[in-house]
């Protein structure tokens, strides 16, 4: 994080008041946006940089953290003021990073001397259509009025390009049909004759970072469609895609979001995806209400094992045993076995069996509503995964190993949905018939992740009211 990406540096140089940096996944835009205000506010007293997101609690495991690792890799962290509490860094030349969010408007009044702004995933920003109500952008731009020219005020807007980026552009009177591609290009949007007239934008994909490679976007790739275009190639897109269970930003606020902004009720809850075939991993992830914080998995494992090692881990975890949900379809069902034999009473999921009656609306966590038909349980829990990502209830702890995230990001994105007969709805299985559905020929691996996460907050809905005649 101690390199600077040359690709950035006309954006680093302009007077234009506005900065729009946008495109794919992995571009490096975020680092290199902060690497850019390190150095300012480093450089002089006068620098005081505002970091914006839409809750002010996200800051912390995302664009805070990152000053604090670029500031680390530079070997400068301890030469800096940092206020973890606050959000805060002051630097030996008397400039400073602070953090606000959208969600305190109040708060955003109370700043005053700020020269610099910094809105990451700014299509999180409100442009309302009614007078009524202020954009978020017209109070951020209140901010660096009345600041010193040489000292270059700006607002710098960084985002992927998903369909609430039309707003963004719309706003700033940037034409979108001329926007640049792995370019740069600056506009004039008024005639006051002042850099405020101006708006630097540019477009990057992964392909302008050296540090990575094809890899970084391969789950995008394997998704195709629209997920494909807007983040391995950086495309705005006109439409979201409309089969797509689970959307990216949903998914990314989930791996960003602290535990106590997530629903608990101080209970754990865990689930087991066995493994069915070669290279299939027996997958099981533990954590207190909807914060995963736990996951391990293991390939080749024999069912005994698996079973042993969920007693184990259900102790140890003081997991309740109406909230240990195991796959006990195929191989599954002797790891169920064998636990029950130990003494813990699983609830048994059978992904081919018919829903459950009725999902309610229940302390603060979304329902699923009764109008909702589904073609079987893996359909019905996996839909009930993406609603409550939607919702913000779910977290996922930062301290689960890379490969983890990783995988589990692939799994929780690639499931697409479809209305089959009786316009019940049907979640993409694992094994379709056609390279067309199914997960595993586009994904080149089973989704045991995303599926056993689908079990965990699905638990508590098992029982004695699924019927299994559907499958057996």
């Amino acid at each position: 994080m101690h390199q600077v990406n040359p690709v950035f540096r006309p954006a680093f140089a302009t007077d234009a008041r506005y900065r729009i940096i946008y495109g794919g996944a992995g571009s490096s835009k975020s680092v290199s946006t902060a690497q850019d205000f390190v150095r300012r506010a480093g450089s002089t007293g006068d620098v005081r940089v505002l970091v914006v997101r839409k809750v002010y609690r996200t800051c912390r495991n995302s664009t805070f953290k990152l000053f604090c690792d670029i500031l680390r890799a530079l070997g400068r962290y301890r030469m800096v003021a940092v206020n973890k509490q606050e959000m805060t860094i002051t630097f030996p030349s008397g400039g400073e990073i602070l953090h606000a969010g959208l969600d305190d408007v109040e708060k955003l009044k109370s700043f005053a001397g700020i020269t610099h702004v910094w809105v990451e995933e700014a299509t999180e920003m409100d442009f309302p259509a009614s007078e009524d109500k202020e954009p978020d952008l017209a109070q951020l731009d209140l901010r660096v009025r009345g600041v010193a020219t040489e000292l270059v005020p700006s607002i710098t807007l960084t985002f992927n390009p998903t369909l609430r980026a039309l707003k963004l552009f719309e706003y700033l009177g940037v034409p979108t049909a001329d926007l640049p591609v792995r370019a740069h290009k600056t506009y004039t949007v008024s005639d006051t004759g002042t850099a405020a007239d101006r708006v630097y934008v540019q477009h990057t994909t992964y392909r302008d970072n050296p540090w990575i490679g094809p890899e970084y976007v391969a789950v995008f790739s394997k998704l195709g469609g629209v997920m494909q275009a807007v983040y391995e190639r950086g495309e705005l897109v006109a439409v979201d895609a409309p089969d797509q269970l689970i959307k990216y930003e949903w998914v990314k606020a989930a791996f960003e979001r602290l535990p106590e902004d997530a629903w608990t009720d101080g209970r754990q809850r865990m689930a087991c995806d066995v493994a069915r075939f070669g290279d299939d991993e027996t997958t099981t992830g533990v954590g207190e209400g909807y914060v995963l914080e736990y996951v391990e998995a293991a390939k080749g494992q024999d069912t005994t094992a698996t079973g042993k090692r969920l007693v184990s881990l259900a102790n140890e975890r003081s997991v309740a045993a109406e909230l240990v949900a195991v796959d006990v379809v195929g191989l599954g069902s002797g790891a169920a076995d064998t636990a029950r034999s130990e003494g813990l009473d699983v609830a048994e999921f059978v992904g081919g069996a018919s829903p459950v009656p009725h999902v309610d609306e229940a302390d603060g966590r979304p329902g699923l509503e009764d109008s909702l038909e589904f073609n079987n349980l893996r359909s019905q829990a996996l839909w009930y995964l993406s609603v409550q990502l939607e919702a913000g209830t779910v977290a996922f702890s930062a301290d689960l190993p890379a490969d983890v995230k990783r995988k589990l990001q692939e799994d929780l994105l690639a499931p697409r949905y479809r209305i089959g007969q009786e316009k019940r709805i049907e979640v993409e299985p694992k094994d379709g018939k056609s390279k067309t559905w199914g997960i595993k020929q586009r994904l080149g691996r089973s989704p045991d992740y995303g599926d056993m996460e689908a079990m965990r907050l699905f638990a508590e809905h098992l029982g004695s009211s699924i019927d299994y005649s559907t499958v057996f």
